[in-house]
């Protein structure tokens, strides 16, 4: 008996010392960029005694592309991180072939080697044009920010760094190809657009030409427009609509582009959207008067079922508010749109789109509910509860709530639910999901679990996690945690325990985490296993550095044509790319503008990552994280074949279903009458301060540069917006700084993109009077060579009209142009025992006329209250036709009037 007691302790013993031996690792992304450094991690657990010198090798056999060596010491924990630059000139650009090198770390008693799947991406092509909207025959400007994986700029050295750029059709016709070498990472140019150009989505393509097959773009639209005077903005007071709902509210404001408030009439029309296609509810037009630029629409459900009967149908539908707002003078008319307000049983949706597919028996697990509007847009405050434990908390403002739930430790898997539990809506109207966790594998029962419990973090917070470590005997471990962010090893660590069974750390948010990072942590409890646990932690999207314009001398408004200081506060060295657009063209289209937001859902889309955390053993942690692992006693982890996920990714941040639209049309010709003495407003630029600036080097975080310009003759709204590009903070997008333009008393005068030669135009000036006073104007309209109008043969023709306080006052001219060309309007006014005065002058473009009668017969199916078009007339450019028929009809015919 006593020899068996002394085999068992001999044996515990032999166990114990094994538990103890070394472990020599090695690890990297599973995916190495070639042309870009890479950091290799290598480390030797539970080392202790002399230097251990480590070569890293990056063969493509037999030859070695590339090879650094570290050391490893007891100050540096016996972990480091080795820099290699795969050369991108040896690997075909052929994005068929999958292309693999071997990753070797040698160890003086040791060689570690790794198959790698090598991706040609060698950074990212962020690209900006001046503005969204392009009428036919303009100039689209764009420039090009090229940065590395880093997120450093692009340097003009390499034949990898290379950038083809192709301007794209909405048919997919290639117009121009440009080769660009950026200059520090930036690139500039041009493109003229023809004057019969397609209308459309056209596009900026850009590739790295070591990387055809990766493009980037950024899309413009096209099309005939003029830019409206003003800005209409729908607000659904909810963002859902139940199917029992008494009704909808929406307010309307209607606000001037240079801050004033409209007056005028708003037409309303509601619907529903069922497989792409529009259904009005014609018992739901209303006519809303706006006032102070102010009023409410309202859709009963009555309105609803008039049309369907059953609501019941419409569940999942989503319903549509479209309005027209006249101003009170019938001078402009703007149309806005908003989309996606879902037709509900619940207003919430539950996704754990953040919670790993697995768990460790018997140990804490770590639920990520995020709970969604109908809408998709986050929702914040929600109570939420979740099984088993009934486990109790709330959502923040990015929608997310994290909980924990106890395990059993012979569970064969965990059934999570995760309800609402909004105490404002029934029970029957709560949102509900259901998941299912798999147990994590572990040959010797010993898990590491990473708890990680703030729901938003920001660059320059401090993130505290525990990890809780689960294992049969007590000894002390080397835990080694590693941090990857956009694809690359960033930082690491180890911690050395004494028994412990939670570890609490504290890790600072550093601009190289952004957007997003993992933590890694395992040990290994002895020498065939690696116990591991990863986790996914979103940072709110921000600058990694800063930029920030502002006024050098700040004012409620500026006056056109007056000196305007900007002020621009950013990253030291930084270049700042600036452009000015009258917010016009965003009341248009605000769809294509270069964001932060967008910059980092561009680098995310690049994410090697596959899961939210976790795996189902040891190794696949590593593999699902996007990291490859190999050791000298344990396993390491599969090749990897593809450059994407084989499993569907974690959803990314949403966008916002609901889609604001707005357009702006003519209800007659906006002439604005001059007088000879005045000096007319000549100068309308839709973009201007296409330029950039270099911020001065200093010892500070930030630093600032100012810039005096003159501002345009435009009244109206300026958004000035900078990206500045950093060797040391990379891209940062600015927010938009707003620059009111506007005069005591001015003239507004909006003319049609185009007019028909020998068409009778009623063309309005609209005068504005911002005083407290009632004035008296002298209105003049200035001869105009080939355009027939009351001033013909007479130089000018004057009226004389009254204008109350801080009103609008329309003064409309019959015109008639007799010649096809370009014809410049004048219109001048001045106020009567005043020095208010104001005058306007603007270009009139005359073209020859077609007519179009749409011959066949309508499709009943799409038969709606929509407004029909049968027969009308169109302008057109030469023979390009840039209109088609309303409805749906057999063919159109054209036909020229000479």
């Amino acid at each position: 008996m006593g020899k068996v007691l002394w085999l068992l302790a001999s044996l515990a013993s032999v166990i114990y010392l094994v538990d103890g031996s070394p472990l020599k690792v090695m690890s990297a992304p599973n995916v190495l960029r070639v042309g870009t450094t890479e950091n290799i991690f290598v480390e030797c657990q539970d080392c202790t005694g002399g230097d251990i010198q480590v070569h890293i090798n990056v063969m493509d056999h037999p030859t070695k592309l590339v090879t650094t060596s570290v050391t490893l010491t007891s100050a540096n924990n016996f972990q480091a991180l080795g820099q290699i630059k795969i050369p991108a000139a040896v690997f075909s650009k052929d994005a068929t072939l999958k292309q693999y090198v071997n990753l070797q770390a040698q160890f003086p008693d040791h060689l570690l080697e790794k198959v790698v799947l090598v991706s040609l991406q060698s950074g990212y092509i962020f690209i900006q044009t001046d503005k969204s909207l392009y009428t036919p025959d303009s100039e689209v400007l764009y420039r090009l920010f090229a940065v590395t994986p880093r997120m450093e700029p692009v340097q003009r050295n390499e034949m990898n760094d290379l950038i083809d750029v192709e301007i794209m059709t909405p048919e997919g016709i290639t117009l121009a190809v440009e080769l660009a070498s950026p200059l520090s990472g930036i690139h500039y140019n041009d493109f003229k657009l023809g004057e019969n150009v397609s209308p459309g989505v056209w596009k900026v393509v850009a590739k790295f030409r070591n990387n055809p097959q990766q493009s980037y773009t950024a899309e413009f639209e096209v099309k005939d427009y003029v830019l409206p005077g003003f800005e209409v903005k729908l607000t659904p007071l909810s963002s859902f609509f139940y199917e029992d709902s008494p009704d909808l509210t929406v307010i309307i404001k209607a606000s001037y582009l240079f801050g004033e408030e409209v007056t005028g009439t708003a037409y309303v029309v509601f619907g529903v959207m069922l497989e792409g296609q529009k259904r009005s509810f014609p018992n739901a037009l209303q006519r809303v008067a706006i006032e102070n630029g102010a009023g409410v629409a309202k859709l009963k459900r009555e309105h609803i079922t008039q049309t369907f009967q059953n609501i019941d149908q419409l569940v999942g539908s989503s319903i549509f508010v479209a309005v027209s707002v006249l101003t009170e003078s019938g001078s402009e008319m703007v149309e806005a749109e908003v989309r996606g307000i879902q037709i509900v049983r619940s207003p919430y949706t539950i996704h754990f789109k953040r919670t790993p597919k697995y768990f460790k028996p018997g140990m804490s697990f770590d639920v990520s509910i995020e709970v969604v509007n109908p809408d998709e847009t986050p929702a914040q405050g929600v109570a939420v509860v979740v099984n088993p434990g009934e486990v109790k908390g709330l959502t923040a403002a990015n929608g997310l709530a994290k909980l924990t739930v106890n395990t059993e430790a012979r569970a064969s898997d965990l059934r999570i639910t995760a309800k609402t539990s909004d105490p404002r809506i029934l029970a029957e109207r709560q949102a509900s999901a259901t998941m299912v966790a798999l147990p994590y594998k572990s040959i010797s029962n010993s898990y590491i679990h990473i708890g990680v419990y703030t729901a938003e973090l920001q660059l320059g917070d401090y993130l505290k996690i525990n990890l809780y470590l689960n294992r049969p005997s007590n000894q002390d471990t080397d835990i080694t945690y590693l941090i990857l962010s956009r694809g690359q090893l960033i930082q690491h660590g180890r911690y050395r325990t004494r028994g412990q069974v939670i570890i609490s750390l504290t890790i600072p948010i550093t601009k190289d985490m952004l957007p997003s990072f993992r933590i890694i942590a395992y040990y290994h409890p002895n020498d065939n296993e690696v116990v591991s646990d990863s986790v996914w932690v979103d940072v709110k999207d921000s600058c990694m550095g800063s930029l920030k314009l502002e006024p050098s001398r700040p004012a409620a408004s500026y006056k056109p044509r007056r000196r305007f200081g900007l002020k621009v506060t950013g990253d030291p060295g930084a270049t700042v790319g600036l452009v000015a657009v009258n917010k016009g063209v965003s009341v248009l289209n605000n769809k294509h503008r270069l964001t932060q937001k967008k910059v980092w859902d561009i680098v995310e889309k690049y994410d090697t990552g596959c899961t939210p955390g976790g795996g189902k053993d040891g190794m696949n942690v590593f593999y699902d994280a996007g990291l490859l692992f190999e050791s000298s006693t344990a396993s390491g982890t599969p090749y990897r074949q593809e450059l994407k996920c084989p499993a569907p990714r974690r959803r990314r941040r949403q966008t916002t279903i609901m889609d604001v639209t707005s357009s702006s049309s003519e209800i007659e010709d906006d002439s604005y009458v001059d007088s000879n003495e005045i000096v007319s407003r000549t100068d309308f630029p839709e973009s201007w301060l296409w330029t950039d600036i270099i911020l001065p080097s200093c010892n500070k975080p930030s630093c600032a540069s100012e810039k005096n310009v003159p501002l345009p003759d435009s009244i109206t709204t300026w958004q000035f917006t900078g990206i500045s590009l950093s060797t040391t903070h990379g891209i940062c997008v600015s927010e938009p700084l707003e620059v009111i333009v506007q005069k005591d008393f001015f003239i507004d005068l909006i003319l049609p993109y185009s007019a028909v030669r020998g068409e009778q135009l009623e063309i309005k000036a609209i005068l504005h009077n911002y005083t407290p006073d009632l004035i008296t104007v002298r209105v003049d309209l200035t001869e105009t060579e080939d355009v027939c109008s009351a001033a013909s043969k007479r130089t000018r023709y004057n009226q004389d009209v009254r204008v109350g306080p801080l009103t609008t006052r329309s003064v409309p001219f019959i015109i008639i142009p007799i010649k096809y060309g370009q014809f410049n309007i004048e219109v001048k006014a001045a106020v009567k025992d005043s020095s208010l005065n104001d005058g306007v002058m603007k270009m009139l473009r005359v073209v020859n006329l077609f007519t179009c009668a749409c011959i066949g017969f309508l499709d009943d199916r799409s038969f709606s209250l929509d407004f029909i078009f049968f027969l009308f007339v169109i302008r057109v450019v030469a023979w390009s036709i840039k209109a088609v028929c309303q409805g749906k009809y057999k063919f159109l015919f054209c036909f020229r009037v000479f």
